[in-house]
């Protein structure tokens, strides 16, 4: 009797948990979006107030692509002082190092690190020495270090030949369609985006350039993503394999993790008042920890 009492109760207030539900999501949505705006007036009301590099610099957009072997940043320097006929304080080509992306990095964190050495100063995350170790955790330093691909591979060669390789690597890259211009007031930025917008644009050598304003300060911008123009369809074409990917990983989450326990959840016998066990409840956690895993792993 009391069992059936019971199961009568949830399906009559199994409303009020629907409800609650609903209003929870609703809610949560809504307070979200309001949050969103709140950020987003926050930002716009302190970018305003700082000046920051983003204030002095705009985006040159139309290059070709030209090599690295001439001196291209400065010839877009005297060619944008030409045109504008406002000072520049430098030019920096978004060079396309996409395919090179490992070398080229590794080449200015060893930079990085030398000068904060010459400086004094040494960070755990540029260069890091490990303390004093015994010789049994020295190996399984070594053997975590190799596995998880951590270990800092020291210079071959002298010096001189480091140089060298370096120099071919950056002479060997070409440019991107967009280049940073800096200029050395803002008003003077400003001036060169209202001409720009006025006049179309206008010709460095035999192509055609243009100028926009940039949005983002330069530690935000993920620079090798730079060149390769992709047209609407590629980048259409990626997404929809995203989506593919990511829609295929739920699936095999829910079709092997899942759904044994969700089998074994809806056939247990709940009479007389029985509950799954610890047993259950802990594999339903170890579920959610390797969904959430595959989830990090495939986005």
């Amino acid at each position: 009797i009391l069992v059936a009492w019971g199961y009568e109760q949830q399906h009559r207030l199994m409303w009020t948990k629907i409800l609650f539900l609903w209003v929870v999501y609703i809610g949560t949505c809504i307070m979200l979006s309001f949050y969103g705006v709140y950020q987003l007036r926050k930002y716009q009301d302190i970018d305003m107030k700082t000046k920051t590099i983003k204030d002095f610099a705009v985006i040159l957009t139309g290059l070709p692509e030209l090599p690295g072997t001439r001196s291209l940043e400065e010839d877009l320097k005297v060619a944008v002082e030409a045109w504008s006929g406002l000072p520049v304080v430098g030019v920096s080509v978004a060079w396309n190092y996409k395919d090179k992306q490992e070398e080229v990095e590794d080449i200015m964190k060893a930079n990085l690190r030398q000068r904060l050495q010459e400086c004094g100063h040494v960070p755990n995350d540029v260069c890091y020495d490990p303390p004093e170790m015994n010789p049994v955790r020295r190996k399984l330093w070594d053997a975590e270090q190799s596995v998880l691909g951590l270990i800092q591979e020291g210079p071959v060669g002298s010096p001189r030949s480091e140089a060298r390789a370096v120099k071919e690597l950056l002479l060997g890259l070409t440019s991107s369609p967009q280049a940073l211009v800096v200029f050395e007031t803002e008003a003077a930025r400003n001036q060169a985006l209202e001409k720009a917008e006025e006049s179309g644009g206008f010709t460095i050598e035999d192509f055609q350039v243009t100028l926009e304003e940039t949005c983002a300060e330069p530690d935000t911008v993920q620079w090798q993503n730079f060149g390769g123009e992709e047209s609407w369809f590629g980048l259409a074409v990626k997404i929809l394999c995203g989506f593919g990917i990511i829609f295929l990983a739920c699936m095999f989450w829910a079709v092997v993790f899942y759904s044994p326990y969700a089998y074994y959840v809806l056939t247990f016998n709940y009479s007389n008042g029985r509950q799954p066990g610890f047993v259950v409840g802990f594999a339903f956690s170890m579920i959610v920890v390797v969904g959430n895993a595959i989830m990090y792993e495939v986005c």
